[in-house]
């Protein structure tokens, strides 16, 4: 079942467009190599749980795991996905603790819109995973509205590829 924008959920106003997004894979920070099967499974969940909200569209994760290993810029890399949107971040962990740092990014000008470290306690990887990615899912609720507000209210490049042309 999909899940409706918490502000969305109620409020009589028509749906946005979906905001289209990559969720790259994340940066393993942590001296251990071994540890980023934790950061592959993070953005995995991320991306699952973003696919879960009505008005998000997540582009296939071979695409984003294939775009950020090419070392491209934000802008490069929501050309080639057709994505609005890009989440990035990275993951360290000391003894028994992760924290993650995890950011949304405008893939138009490769600008910052949202950023937010989170840290947890790692008993189980598997429950660590699920609460940093459900945790990142509602922080990015607002930011993801905004940008589908901007979506619908400012002109289609093609819009102004015919108002240039006049």
């Amino acid at each position: 079942e999909r899940l409706r924008s918490p502000a969305a959920a109620g409020s009589g106003a028509p749906p946005h467009a979906p905001v289209t997004i990559a969720v790259l894979p994340f940066a393993n920070l942590t001296a251990d190599g071994d540890k980023d099967y934790f950061a592959e499974g993070l953005a995995e969940e991320l991306m699952r749980g973003l696919a879960q909200v009505d008005s998000v569209r997540v582009a296939a994760r071979s695409s984003a795991c294939a775009a950020g290993a090419a070392g491209l810029d934000a802008r490069e890399i929501g050309r080639r996905l057709s994505v609005r949107a890009l989440v990035e971040g990275s993951v360290r962990q000391a003894r028994d603790r992760v924290r993650l740092s995890a950011q949304l990014v405008d893939a138009r000008d490769g600008c910052q819109l949202w950023s937010e470290m989170f840290e947890r306690r790692v008993d189980d990887v598997f429950s660590a995973q699920d609460e940093l990615a459900a945790a990142i899912v509602r922080a990015l609720d607002a930011p993801l509205r905004r940008l589908a507000s901007s979506a619908m209210a400012a002109p289609s490049s093609a819009a102004r590829d015919q108002a240039d042309a006049r």
